[in-house]
């Protein structure tokens, strides 16, 4: 650590799924690294800045929202405490050693080189591969933050004076809570758009499904009520589509008489043959199940049946 004015702590093991099944593993790696690292900066005689990168796991359910940086740690799984307690270690360092300590946290980050494990990677992989889509979490509220923003916010913290930022927390995000349902709605939106099909044929070689919100570097909004309006506007066609794959639940303009014509370049495609392609074509399903290190798990027993997309 000697020479250094800035430790970046941005090692971890960051899969939620993997923590269940390996939470030993977990802790080791992230309380255990964390301490490490305060360490060789308590002994470097040079103190330099320690930016610590928590997550939003280490609050389970919010007691109260919007979540600001005094909202307590409330841990629900193994990686959100491993994630908690590495934290507590930064400000008990900080308070009994003096070890200048800024802890940046961060919710769900999307863009370029995006994790695998990401819910919105998995939707995205899955459905340009043809596979099975599992949907958790409903009505709960994520607020998803591109890379480059995040980045953004790292780089302003390593340049900030130290008086500035040291012995503070900072969120990190978009500011914008977006429905897990709604958000599934709208990646099934643009998945279906012939022009982000052609756009991403790439995706099974690269390695990267794009996914654009409104207002991100891809999306066109003004401002954030704006943006707000799009993904509404976004996730209201997804559920006409998602309607599509479900004969047994007739909507009108979508499943039955004349086609709404906003849907008609999102749901009415030709074959190569000239067949006008039908909800088979788009069939996108989802199951009840969980995610786990390996992939995703599907349980199939007579009091969890197979659910449509839209759940």
């Amino acid at each position: 650590m000697a020479g250094h004015s800035v430790v970046c702590r941005l090692a971890a093991q960051p899969d939620t799924p993997m923590a269940f099944e390996s939470p030993r593993y977990t802790v080791m790696q992230n309380i255990g690294g964390t301490v490490e690292i305060l360490e060789a900066v308590r002994h470097s005689g040079g103190f330099p800045k320690v930016l610590f990168a928590a997550s939003g796991n280490e609050v389970g359910r919010s007691l109260y929202l919007p979540m600001d940086e005094d909202h307590p740690l409330t841990p629900h799984n193994p990686y959100g405490f491993s994630k908690a307690a590495a934290e507590l270690a930064m400000w008990a360092w900080r308070r009994a050693y003096g070890v200048p300590s800024v802890v940046l946290s961060t919710g769900v980050v999307v863009g370029p080189g995006m994790r695998r494990e990401v819910f919105i990677f998995k939707w995205l992989w899955n459905a340009l591969h043809g596979l099975p889509i599992v949907v958790e979490g409903g009505r709960q509220t994520r607020d998803v933050t591109f890379i480059d923003d995040v980045v953004d916010a790292w780089v302003r913290a390593i340049h900030a004076p130290a008086q500035e930022v040291v012995g503070q927390k900072f969120y990190v995000g978009r500011g914008e809570e977006i429905a897990v349902e709604d958000l599934f709605h709208h990646t099934l939106a643009v998945l279906h758009d012939p022009a982000y099909r052609a756009a991403n044929a790439g995706a099974l070689r690269m390695e990267w499904p794009r996914i654009p919100l409104p207002g991100w570097p891809d999306g066109d909004s003004d401002g954030d009520a704006g943006a707000a309006a799009e993904l509404a506007a976004s996730a209201a066609r997804g559920r006409a589509l998602a309607a599509l794959l479900d004969p047994e639940t007739p909507v009108p303009g979508v499943t039955t008489g004349t086609l709404r014509p906003e849907l008609a370049a999102i749901a009415v495609l030709s074959t190569a043959d000239g067949r006008n392609m039908t909800g088979d074509d788009f069939a996108v399903t989802a199951g009840w199940g969980h995610s786990c290190a390996s992939g995703i798990m599907v349980f199939e027993t007579e009091n969890q049946p197979e659910t449509r997309s839209t759940q």
